[in-house]
């Protein structure tokens, strides 16, 4: 079975980036634009992972990872917030949630696909892809 995961961003590049990385992981991969979309997203589909931006309109992605610890009836969801925003308060309430944080940068996409890799479980991580163009301030 293929496992599912939701991407969560505002910025239109960045989702379509990271999604192309996930998919070249042998992910099925859901995409939302704002929380709302990601709440709707999690409670139809049931996704393995969730990957939130913090700057997103409406709820912020720490907002809508305490709402997915609440859905019931489903399975506490694993969630990497994957955010420009690094400061001691962002980490600490990320380590609250229970969640993964990755920073945006240079960096960005290796340490989210070891993320990945491991709290999916998977065994055989494909390199990134090299059509790609990476731009430092993408993932």
């Amino acid at each position: 079975m293929t496992a599912t995961v939701l991407l969560a961003d505002d910025d239109a590049d960045c989702l379509k980036i990271l999604a192309l990385r996930c998919r070249s992981l042998g992910l099925r991969v859901l995409t939302a634009a704002d929380g709302e979309d990601v709440l709707a997203s999690a409670e139809r589909e049931a996704p393995d992972l969730v990957i939130l931006d913090i700057g997103m309109p409406g709820d912020d992605g720490l907002r809508v990872a305490e709402r997915l610890r609440q859905i019931k009836g489903k399975r506490p969801l694993p969630v990497i917030v994957c955010s420009g925003q690094s400061d001691r308060s962002t980490l600490d309430h990320c380590n609250s949630l229970g969640a993964r944080h990755v920073s945006k940068g240079s960096q960005t996409w290796p340490e989210l696909r070891s993320l990945i890799c491991h709290m999916l479980q998977l065994t055989t991580p494909a390199p990134a892809p090299t059509s790609v163009r990476r731009n430092p301030s993408r993932l």
